[in-house]
Order: structure tokens, then sequence, then C-alpha cells
């Protein structure tokens, strides 16, 4: 499943909650590629999944694709659903803008330190 399909797939408020996401990723790291990660949709940096969103009963997940970035935002996101590597949002409870774009920075981070 593609990002495309998942905002196709979605109600419009959904379809928002998925791109204000996806929008403040793409600002933080230009260039970024779409692909597939752990059978998710991704955003790919350096070939290696930055954050992936997949469909939930409960609405949506935003993968980080580290258990430590979750650890690290966990106190920040008080009433949503997490685990070690996901964080569960809907479009009425959507991650905060400030809390996506920490998701993203420290993913990217982790990615460049590996290289």
């Amino acid at each position: 499943m593609t990002f495309a399909d998942l905002i196709a797939e979605a109600d419009a408020p959904a379809a928002a909650a998925i791109t204000a996401v996806l929008d403040h990723a793409r600002a933080q790291v230009p260039d970024l590629t779409e692909g597939v990660s752990y059978g998710v949709a991704a955003l790919m940096y350096q070939g290696r999944g930055l954050i992936g969103i997949g469909p939930h009963a409960k609405g949506y997940t935003l993968f980080p694709f580290s258990g430590s970035i979750v650890a690290a935002v966990a106190d920040q996101l008080p009433g949503y659903r997490l685990s070690k590597g996901a964080i569960g949002f809907t479009a009425a409870q959507q991650i905060p803008v400030q809390v996506v774009d920490q998701i993203v920075g420290l993913r990217r981070a982790e990615i460049e330190a590996a290289h």
C-alpha cells in the first residue's frame, strides 16, 4: 500500500491528518523518496525508513522504525495508543506538529549516524 492508496481510502479528515504528517516530514527532509519498509508505506531517507504510516482498526499508526524514538516522545503524547515502535493516531487525535517534527529529526539523526 502506498501513501496515495492510504489517502484515497481515507475519509477527508483522516486524509488531512495523514497528509499533515507527510508534509511536515518532507519539509524537514526534502530529499525523501517513497517506498515500503517493514510492509508499510514509508518515506525513505538514505535508503532507510524514516517514518511509515499504516492503517489500524482504530485509525492509523505512525512507525518511526525506532523504539528509542517512541520512548523519547511518549511523554508528549498522553492518551495516545503507543507501543515500543509505533504511535496510533486518528483524525480526531492527530500527532502534534512539534512531535512529528521531533520524530523526523531524531530518526534522521539516527540514519545519518549509521552511515
